[in-house]
């Protein structure tokens, strides 16, 4: 993005438009699509990340509520007290929608990539 930001406006690292955005840097790509996928990948980097911390907390509650035992969690809490089973389940859940997350940033990292070596090999048609 600095990189860009250089060449096609300091403003799109606030999340504005580049100069020109509708200049085509080829057949079918322009300055807003690249500028498009690099927000897509920091955003989808900032997903996961907070995905990842999501998991930390739910696996150290986990560890907390399984070393404490699930009947002393009851006795102490009563009705509002939530199983080990359903930490588990928050567990799975939030380690899957963070591979999921991971896959799509490489996905776009890769798409990013190769773009950007064709635009600076000139090899974009």
């Amino acid at each position: 993005m600095e990189r860009l930001a250089d060449s096609w406006g300091r403003q799109i690292r606030y999340g504005q438009a580049p100069s020109h955005p509708s200049e085509r840097i080829a057949v079918d790509v322009t300055r807003s699509h690249v500028v498009g996928l690099l927000l897509s990948v920091s955003d989808r980097i900032d997903r996961v990340e907070r995905g990842q911390v999501s998991v930390e907390r739910w696996e150290a509650s986990l560890e907390q509520l399984s070393r404490a035992g699930q009947n002393y969690i009851d006795e102490l809490l009563g009705d509002e007290a939530i199983s080990i089973a359903e930490h588990t389940t928050e567990v799975v859940k939030a380690r899957r929608e963070v591979s999921e997350g991971e896959a799509e940033v490489r996905g776009l990292l890769q798409q990013l990539d190769t773009l950007l070596h064709k635009i600076e090999r000139g090899t974009i048609t």
